[in-house]
């Protein structure tokens, strides 16, 4: 899988190319406490830097579906499931509720520009 991750939230996004059965510890934080869906120029994670090839779309629920649902809709897809810090939790005056990313994984690798990337995420 295409990605990288990093202790900071903008700087030192090192690349990564990891298995399948290595994205739990990518979420857990073995390779750095942030991580996202593509590499970057100069390890400097914003849209001008990214570079033009993914191969994991990352979902964030904030609200309206629960995980139950998620897993119903869906359930013919190979990918993982897994909540956030501010799972079930009250946030900026919001109710707890489900809060969680959906991982999946795509057999084909993704060639979008900076724009086409921040529109399709």
């Amino acid at each position: 899988m295409i990605c990288s991750a990093s202790n900071h939230n903008a700087q030192g996004y090192k690349p990564l190319s990891i298995g399948f059965l290595d994205i739990p510890d990518l979420v857990m934080g073995k390779y750095g406490s942030h991580y996202s869906a593509g590499q970057f120029i100069d390890q400097h994670r914003n849209i001008e830097n990214f570079i033009k090839r993914s191969n994991l779309i990352i979902l964030d629920i904030d609200s309206g579906t629960t995980i139950k649902q998620a897993l119903f809709y869906l359930s013919e897809y190979r990918g993982y499931i897994c909540t956030t810090r501010n799972h079930q939790k009250e946030k900026n005056g919001k109710p707890a509720c489900d809060r969680f990313r959906v991982i999946l994984i795509s057999a084909f690798e993704f060639n979008l520009d900076p724009d086409e990337h921040k529109a399709t995420i």
